[in-house]
C-alpha cells in the first residue's frame, strides 16, 4: 500500500492529512502560521510546524516508520512556479518522502476546489489574489500584493473602507451610517475620534482592519446603504482580478470552473452578483462554482497524481466521503450559471 501527504500552509494556519492510494484519508492534523517569509522565526520556525504537523499526521495514521510515495507541500511564501530555496530545504529535512512537491497554496487551493488541474481561483481572506492556469500548465495570478498596496476586495480593504465611512461621516464629509456605532462597541471608544489611537498604534495589524469587516457585512444585510456600496464594489474588484487573469491566459472563449474561495464570499450575493457580472462579461462560458475541497485536499490530489495516480472518480468519491467524516466542507454545486 502507498501512502500520500498533503500539506496547505498559509500565514494563520496549517493544515496536514495523509492519505491511502485510492484517496481515503488516514489522518488530519493541523498547526499554526508556515509562512517563513512572514514569521518572526523565519526558517526555524517554518521547520517547528512542519516538523509538528507531519510527524502528528504520520503517529495518527499509524505509519511514522513509512516512507511516504509522494508529498505535496503548499505554502504560502513559496512563488507561483512552486520554488523556495528555504522552503525545499526544510520539506527535505521533515518530510519523509521519496517525492516531495513544493507548490504555492494557491495552486493547491485552486485543485482542491475544483477538482481540476486548470482553471481560476479568487481567494479572498484578509487579503486577495486571485491564480489561473490554463490547459499546457500556464500560471498568471492577479492581485496578491499585500495590504499596502493591493488586497482590493479583501476583507482588509472591506473592513478599511467601512472605517473610512465611519471617519467622512464623523466629520461631515459622508453620509450617515450605522458603521459608527459599530465601530465605537466593535473597538470599545466612546467617540470616533478615539480611533487613531486604536489604529495608527505600531502593533496594529491588517487582521484588526480586516477584524471589522463582518461588520460591515452585518451592517449591509440591516440595510445600511453605505455598508451596501463597499461590498457591491468589493465582489467587482473581486471580479476584475478574475477578469485580468482570463486576459492574460486567453481564457476568455472557453468554457473554465472559476472557484471563488475565503470568507469574504460567505457574504453572499451581496458580493457575488457583482463579481460574477465581471466575470462573465469577459468569459461568458465560465462556470462559477463553489469549492469541492479545501485546499489541504487539493494538496493531496497534487502528490497522487505525482507518481501517476489519476485522480479519478474513486479517488474523488473517498476523499468526498472522508472530509465528511472528519467534518471537512465538500462543496455542493454552482454558486450560480449564466443566463
Amino acid at each position: 500500500m502507498r501512502f500520500f501527504l498533503g500539506l496547505d500552509g498559509g500565514g494563520t494556519k496549517t493544515a496536514c492529512a495523509v492519505c491511502d492510494e485510492d484517496g481515503r484519508i488516514l489522518a488530519l492534523s493541523a498547526g499554526g502560521p508556515s509562512n517563513h517569509l512572514s514569521l518572526p522565526g523565519g526558517e526555524e520556525a517554518l521547520r517547528e510546524v512542519l516538523r509538528c504537523v507531519v510527524g502528528n499526521a504520520l503517529s495518527q495514521a499509524g505509519i511514522a516508520r513509512h516512507r511516504l510515495s509522494a508529498a505535496c507541500l503548499a505554502l504560502a511564501g513559496v512563488g507561483l512556479a512552486g520554488q523556495s530555496a528555504i522552503a525545499a530545504s526544510v520539506a527535505t529535512e521533515v518530510v519523509p518522502a521519496d517525492n516531495i512537491v513544493l507548490e504555492n497554496d494557491a495552486v493547491a487551493a485552486l485543485v482542491g476546489a475544483t477538482a481540476k488541474s486548470w482553471g481560476v481561483v479568487v481567494i479572498s481572506g484578509t487579503g486577495s489574489i486571485a491564480v489561473g492556469i490554463d490547459r499546457t500548465g500556464r500560471r498568471v495570478r492577479a492581485g496578491g500584493w499585500g495590504y499596502l498596496i493591493g488586497d482590493e476586495g479583501s476583507g482588509y480593504d472591506i473592513g478599511r473602507r467601512g472605517l473610512t465611512a465611519v471617519a467622512r461621516a464623523h466629520d461631515g464629509r459622508g453620509g450617515y451610517t450605522i458603521l459608527v456605532e459599530k465601530a465605537l462597541a466593535h473597538y470599545g471608544l466612546k467617540t470616533p475620534d478615539e480611533l487613531r489611537s486604536v489604529l495608527y498604534r505600531s502593533e496594529t495589524r491588517a487582521k484588526d482592519v480586516a477584524s471589522f469587516a463582518p461588520l460591515v457585512v452585518a451592517s449591509a444585510y440591516e440595510g445600511d446603504a453605505v455598508s451596501v456600496d463597499i461590498l457591491r464594489s468589493a465582489g467587482r474588484e473581486l471580479g476584475l482580478s478574475v477578469v485580468a487573469v482570463v486576459k492574460a491566459l486567453g481564457l476568455g472563449d472557453e468554457e473554465f470552473d472559476v472557484a471563488p474561495c475565503g470568507s469574504v464570499f460567505k457574504a453572499g450575493e451581496l458580493v457575488i452578483d457583482p463579481f460574477r457580472s465581471e466575470v462573465l462579461r469577459a468569459a461568458p462560458s465560465a462556470r462559477i462554482v463553489s469549492p469541492r475541497f479545501p485546499p489541504v485536499m487539493g494538496a493531496l490530489m497534487i502528490a497522487l497524481q505525482r507518481v501517476g495516480r489519476t485522480v479519478d472518480d474513486v479517488v474523488l468519491s473517498n476523499l468526498a466521503n472522508s472530509c465528511l467524516e472528519h467534518g471537512l466542507p465538500v462543496g455542493d454545486g454552482m454558486y450560480g450559471r449564466k443566463d
